[in-house]
C-alpha cells in the first residue's frame, strides 16, 4: 500500500472526492423516464436523486408515416386496403420525489391520439393513462455498481370517453442494474439495465367492444390492428429487456444516450388466437387479419433502437432545468403482426422538459449595502395608512383586480383583493387614486392622509379638501377612501363579413334579419361598402341571422355574443345559377345532380355544396312543403348492416347541412334504407353508381297555388 485508503486519490494527484453539494447538484441530472422513474427515455436506471429533491416533466411524442399497419401481407378492411397513411402525437406529464436515500416515488399521466386514414373510425383517442410507482436502489461497495428493483399500478383509460377502467388496471415488476464507471473518478460513462415482468389487462378495456360486435354480427369479433395499435391494448403478458449506456460530456452538460428495448410476450391470459374462418375485423370478412404467437418468430415481437441526448445548459438557480430530444427506431414488430400483441411504430420523435428541485438547498446570502447606498429610506417619516374600498356605483358589490394608480410617481399601483379593498402606507398629503376595472369605467378617488400628532402637540391642521374625497372629516394616521366605479353595459357586438364565394368579393348592400333564439324580435341590417354587418350592443345570448338576397341562394346562420366581446364572422353567398339543379314534382323535390360522399364515408364532398344550398334555398322558399323525408341508399358493396348504417349517416349529414343553412329542423327528417331500394341492377359499377343516391320525398305538403298560366276550366 502506498498510505492512501482505495478509491481515494492522493493529495494533489487524481481526482478529487465530490463534496456533499457537488454530489447533490450532480444527483439533479438524475432525470425521468418517460413513464416516471429516473433513468434514460424508456430504461429506468439503479440510481436515483439525493432525498428531498423532486422533479416534474412533461415530454411530447410524435410521428406520421404511410403503409404501416396495412400493407400487401398484412391488409386491412377485409383485404381491400394494402396502405394506409397513420399519424400518432401524445404528451406525458408525471411527478417523482426521491423521500428517503435510494427510495423514490412517481406518478404520470398519458394522453395520446392516432389517426389512421382506414381506420373505423379514423381517430381514436386515451385521454388518461396514470401510472404511480416506486422504485428503491441500492450502491455496492464504492457505488460503481448498483442494483434496485420497483413496481407500478397502471389505471388505463376505458374505450368511449373519459374516466379509468378498473378492469383494465396492469401492473410491473421491475429489476434493475446500472455501472456508473464515472464513480469515484472514472471515465463518465454509464450502463443501464431493466428486466421487467409486465401483468397485462389492457385487453379487458375493449372485451365489451368485441362481445358487441360478436353479438351483433354472429360470430367471433376482435379488435382490429389499427384498433389494437390506436388504443395500445395487448391480449397477453410480456417480459422487457431495455439496456442502454449513457456518456456524459462538457462537465455533464450534456448527456448522449442509446438504448435497446424489446418485449417477450407470455400468454398467462391463455387467450386463443383467431383460427383461419373466423371473422376478425369489423365490418365482417372471412380470414385472420394477423398471425398468431404460437406460430411466428423473433421478427414480429416488438422492438426499437433508442438514440438522444438530454441537456443542462444553465448554472445557479436554474440548475435544475434540463431539455430532451430523442428518436426510437422500430426494429422488429413495425411490419409483421400478431394478434396477441400491438404494433411497434416504425419511428417516433421525442421532445421533453424538465424541472428538478432539491428541497434542501441552502438558503442565498444576504449581501449587506452600505447605509450610504439606502439613503432614500427617510427615517422617522410618520406615515398613513390607506384603507380602500373599490365597488360598484349604488350596491355595496366589491370588485376585485382592480387596480389603483397613486398621483405621484415613485410609488407602484396596487390591485384590489376579492373584497375589493387596497391598503397602503404613504406619506401625508392629498391623494387622488385613478381606478380601472375590466368591465367598468374608469374612476377617481381620494382623500387627505393626515398624520397622527406626536402626544402633547397641537392638532395637524386639515389639507384642503380634494375632489372625490368623503366628506366626513379625514382621521388623523387613516385614509379611508370609498371608490365607486360604473358598470359598462353588459352587452356585445358581431361584425359579419359577406362575400361572393366564387371570387371572395365583399357583398355591399345585403340585408341581414337578425332574431333571437325563439326566432323573435326581428331587426334588420345592412352590409356596408365593405361587405360588413356591424350589429351592436346586443344582449348576450344566441342568434339566428338570415340573409336572403337577390340572386344568391338564400342562408341562414347561428351567433352567440358575449359580454363585451366583438366577434368576427364571414358568410359565403353562392350566386344563383342559370340552370336550376332543382325542381319540385308532385311527391319528390328532384335533383338533377347526385350528392357525392366520400368512399364509404357520410362526409359529403366539396363538388356537391352547391347543390344541397340550392336545395336549402328551394325549401326555405317554398314553405307549403311541410314535411322531406331525406332517404339515403347504398348500392351492395359490403354487408347489410354496414350499408344500412353508410345510409342512415349519409342521410343525417345532409339533413344537418340544410339545417345549418336555414331549413326548419322540424320539416325534415332522414331515414337510410341501405341497399334495400335499387333503381338498377348492382351487376356493374354504372348500376351501383345509380343506387348510390339521397333522394328528398314529399311527406306533407298544402296545396300548390293556382298556376297563372293554366287556362281557367270550363
Amino acid at each position: 500500500m502506498d498510505g492512501t485508503s482505495a478509491g481515494v486519490a492522493a493529495e494533489g494527484e487524481g481526482t478529487a472526492a465530490p463534496t456533499d453539494q457537488e454530489s447533490r447538484d450532480a444527483s439533479m441530472h438524475e432525470t425521468m423516464t418517460a413513464w416516471g422513474p429516473t433513468g434514460l427515455l424508456h430504461t429506468p436506471s439503479a440510481l436515483t436523486r439525493e432525498a428531498g429533491t423532486f422533479a416534474v416533466g412533461l415530454m411530447i411524442d410524435w410521428f406520421k408515416v404511410s403503409g404501416f399497419l396495412c400493407t400487401a401481407e398484412h391488409p386491412c378492411n377485409n383485404g381491400t386496403s394494402t396502405s394506409d397513411t397513420a399519424s400518432h402525437i401524445g404528451a406525458v406529464a408525471g411527478v417523482s420525489a426521491t423521500l428517503i436515500p435510494g427510495l423514490e416515488a412517481y406518478g404520470t399521466g398519458r394522453v395520446y391520439a392516432n389517426s389512421n386514414d382506414q381506420g373505423k373510425p379514423q381517430l381514436l383517442q386515451v385521454l388518461g393513462d396514470l401510472t404511480l410507482g416506486l422504485k428503491f436502489v441500492k450502491p455496492l461497495g464504492s457505488g460503481v455498481m448498483n442494483v434496485g428493483g420497483g413496481a407500478e399500478a397502471i389505471f388505463l383509460n376505458g374505450t368511449g370517453g373519459i374516466g379509468l377502467s378498473g378492469q383494465g388496471t396492469s401492473f410491473r415488476l421491475r429489476g434493475l442494474f446500472t455501472a456508473a464507471l464515472d464513480k469515484n473518478g472514472g471515465p463518465p460513462l454509464r450502463f443501464h439495465l431493466g428486466l421487467g415482468y409486465y401483468f397485462d389487462n389492457s385487453g379487458k378495456v375493449v372485451s365489451d367492444v368485441e362481445d358487441a360486435r360478436t353479438a351483433r354480427l354472429g360470430s367471433r369479433q376482435v379488435i382490429s390492428r389499427i384498433e389494437r395499435y390506436g388504443l395500445g391494448i395487448n391480449k397477453v403478458d410480456r417480459f422487457e429487456i431495455g439496456f442502454g449506456p449513457e456518456y456524459m460530456l462538457a462537465k455533464d452538460k450534456v448527456r448522449l444516450f442509446a438504448e435497446y428495448t424489446m418485449w417477450l410476450p407470455v400468454n398467462r391470459q391463455s387467450y386463443e388466437c383467431p383460427k383461419p374462418g373466423d371473422i376478425t375485423v369489423q365490418g365482417g370478412g372471412t380470414g385472420r387479419s394477423d398471425e398468431c404467437l404460437a406460430e411466428q418468430g423473433f421478427s414480429y415481437l416488438p422492438s426499437k433502437v433508442t438514440l438522444g441526448a438530454k441537456f443542462f445548459p444553465f448554472d445557479g438557480g436554474m440548475k435544475g432545468l434540463s431539455f430532451l430530444t430523442a428518436f426510437d427506431l422500430g426494429v422488429t414488430g413495425t411490419s409483421k403482426f400478431i394478434s396477441e400483441v400491438a404494433p411497434q411504430a416504425p419511428w417516433t420523435l421525442w421532445l421533453g422538459v424538465g424541472l428538478t428541485a432539491d428541497s434542501n438547498e441552502p438558503a442565498p446570502k444576504i449581501v449587506e449595502k452600505s447605509v450610504e447606498k439606502i439613503k432614500e429610506v427617510q427615517v422617522g417619516t410618520a406615515l398613513v395608512h390607506v384603507k380602500g374600498f373599490v365597488h360598484e356605483t349604488g350596491t355595496n358589490t366589491p370588485i376585485p383586480n382592480a387596480i389603483v394608480s397613486y398621483p405621484t410617481g415613485g410609488i407602484m399601483p396596487v390591485a384590489t383583493g376579492a373584497d375589493g379593498i387596497f391598503g397602503d402606507d404613504v406619506p401625508p398629503g392629498a391623494y387622488q387614486f385613478s381606478i380601472k376595472a375590466d368591465g367598468y369605467k374608469d374612476g377617481v378617488c381620494g382623500g387627505n392622509a393626515l398624520a397622527a400628532a406626536a402626544p402633547g402637540a397641537a392638532p395637524v391642521p386639515p389639507p384642503p379638501p380634494v375632489p372625490g374625497a368623503p366628506l366626513k372629516p379625514p382621521t388623523p394616521g387613516v385614509l379611508e377612501v370609498d371608490c365607486a366605479l360604473e358598470a359598462l353595459p353588459k352587452v356585445g357586438s358581431v361584425s359579419v363579413s359577406i362575400i361572393d364565394v366564387e371570387g371572395g368579393a365583399p357583398i355591399a348592400g345585403i340585408a341581414v334579419t337578425v332574431t333571437d333564439a325563439a326566432g323573435s324580435n326581428p331587426k334588420s341590417f345592412t352590409s356596408d361598402g365593405n361587405g360588413v354587418v356591424r350589429i351592436e350592443a346586443f344582449i348576450p345570448g344566441m342568434y339566428f341571422a338570415t340573409i336572403d338576397a337577390e340572386g344568391f341562394f338564400a342562408t341562414k346562420g347561428t351567433f352567440e355574443v358575449k359580454v363585451r366581446e366583438d366577434l368576427k364572422a364571414t358568410v359565403s353567398l353562392r350566386p344563383r345559377p342559370k340552370d336550376k339543379l332543382v325542381t319540385i314534382d308532385k311527391t319528390e323535390v328532384k335533383i338533377k345532380q347526385q350528392v357525392h360522399f366520400a368512399t364509404d364515408k357520410a362526409t359529403i364532398l366539396g363538388d356537391s355544396i352547391g347543390l344541397l344550398e340550392e336545395i336549402a334555398d328551394v325549401l326555405i322558399h317554398t314553405p307549403r312543403l311541410k314535411k322531406i323525408e331525406i332517404q339515403g341508399h347504398t348500392d351492395n358493396t359490403g354487408t347489410p348492416e354496414h350499408n344500412m348504417q353508410l345510409s342512415i349517416d349519409r342521410a343525417e349529414a345532409v339533413r344537418k347541412f340544410l339545417v345549418d343553412h336555414g331549413v326548419e329542423a322540424s320539416r325534415i327528417e332522414s331515414k337510410g334504407f341501405g341497399d334495400k331500394k335499387p333503381i338498377s341492377p348492382n351487376i356493374n359499377e354504372a348500376g351501383k353508381a345509380k343506387n348510390r343516391r339521397v333522394q328528398f320525398l314529399i311527406v306533407d305538403q298544402d296545396a300548390p297555388p293556382p298556376d297563372p298560366k293554366a287556362k281557367p276550366k270550363k
